[in-house]
């Protein structure tokens, strides 16, 4: 069966979270994070940009959250700061996505979140949001488009 361009977007963009050494990539996952460092991969809606002759140009919002769990509230934002920039390096590395993206842009992100529940070392969330566009042929979301 045929897999759409919307969902191989999705699923290299997954891969490249997965690639991270000592990072837990999960995809859509509703149950709480246990391991730390971890990637959240929430797909988020698109957006039809524009058609061009012979292709619709889509627009992906995908948001990634990454969580870190540190000894103490001063060193969270260290290690938050890292897993967010070995993000960024694997996701702005390759702008195509292996071919399957014309872009990938990086957008505003949420404010960080620190946990400071008692009992356990501090966690701390960012929000990172990325809108990836690709192109497919016209009326037909499993092709590539030119």
């Amino acid at each position: 069966m045929p897999v759409s361009v919307r969902e191989q977007v999705l699923a290299a963009v997954h891969a490249r979270l997965t690639a991270i050494p000592g990072v837990a990539a999960w995809r859509n996952r509703r149950a709480p994070v246990e391991s730390f460092p971890a990637l959240l991969m929430a797909e988020e809606g698109h957006e039809p940009a524009e058609a061009l002759t012979g292709a619709t140009v889509y627009r992906q919002h995908i948001r990634i959250d990454c969580v870190v769990s540190a000894t103490d509230d001063a060193a969270a934002g260290p290690v938050l700061s890292d897993l967010v920039a070995k993000v960024q390096s694997v996701i702005l590395g390759d702008l195509s996505l292996g071919g399957l993206a014309f872009d990938i842009e990086e957008e505003a992100t949420a404010e960080p979140d620190l946990d400071r529940e008692p009992g356990h070392g501090p966690h701390m969330t960012l929000g990172l949001r990325f809108a990836v566009t690709f192109l497919t042929r016209p009326g037909d979301p499993f092709a590539l488009g030119p």
